[in-house]
C-alpha cells in the first residue's frame, strides 16, 4: 500500500490529487453521466432483473467492476456477466491476498485458490 492516494499525507497526498483533478475534470462529468454511467448501470441491470430482483450488493460491485475496468482500459470484449463475474472473482482473490496477514479465513485455503505467485509463496 506504499505511495497509493489513502496512504499519502501532506505534500504528496496533495501532488497525487493534483493528478487525479486531470484525469477527472468537470466538464466531463455530463459526458461520463449520460454516455458511459447510464450504459453501464443497464448493462447490468438487464441481466440481473431478468429474474423479477437482484441483489443490490451485488448489483453495486459489478457496476463498480464494469466502470472501473473500462476507465482502467481492460479489455472486456463480451462485456457479458460472466466475463464481469471473473473480474469480481479476479479481484477478490488479489484483496484476500493483500491482506493475507489479517484474514480470518483459513490462510492455506486463500492461497490455494487462483491469485498472484507472491500471495500462494506467502509473500
Amino acid at each position: 500500500m506504499n505511495d497509493v492516494l489513502l496512504t499519502l499525507h501532506g505534500g504528496d497526498h496533495h501532488k497525487r490529487r493534483v493528478l487525479e483533478f486531470s484525469v477527472l475534470r468537470r466538464d466531463d462529468f455530463s459526458v461520463y453521466e449520460t454516455e458511459i454511467f447510464l450504459p453501464a448501470l443497464a448493462q447490468v441491470i438487464g441481466p440481473l432483473s431478468a429474474s423479477g430482483g437482484m441483489d443490490l450488493i451485488d448489483f453495486g460491485y459489478r457496476v463498480t467492476m464494469n466502470l472501473t475496468a473500462d476507465f482502467a482500459g481492460l479489455d472486456r470484449p463480451e462485456k457479458s456477466p460472466e466475463e464481469t463475474g471473473q473480474l469480481l472473482k479476479l479481484v477478490k482473490n488479489f484483496s484476500e491476498c493483500a491482506t493475507l496477514t489479517h484474514v480470518t479465513l483459513d490462510k492455506e485455503a486463500v492461497r490455494a485458490a487462483p491469485c498472484p505467485k507472491a500471495c500462494r509463496s506467502g509473500a
